[in-house]
């Protein structure tokens, strides 16, 4: 299941460096640069650096997203 929720998150990654700020900004950051996608029941958020997607975590939607769940050091 993970190995197959791996495949199709970093085929659809892999389509999002076609456009210019894919996904949506997260919410609970409010920072352009970190954005994510929503893949079945998982939220994909990561980060834009110049021609790079950096993913920071793969959370569940279920599950309330806090700040301090990506740590300060990702968000630097």
């Amino acid at each position: 299941m993970r190995a197959c929720l791996l495949k199709k998150s970093l085929i659809q990654l892999r389509g999002l460096n076609c456009f210019l700020n894919p996904g949506r900004v997260v919410p609970e950051i409010n920072r352009k640069e970190i954005r994510e996608i929503i893949l079945g029941n998982y939220r994909i958020i990561y980060r834009i650096k110049k021609d790079v997607l950096e993913i920071l975590t793969v959370y569940h939607s279920a599950r309330l997203l806090e700040k301090e769940d990506i740590s300060k050091k990702r968000l630097c």
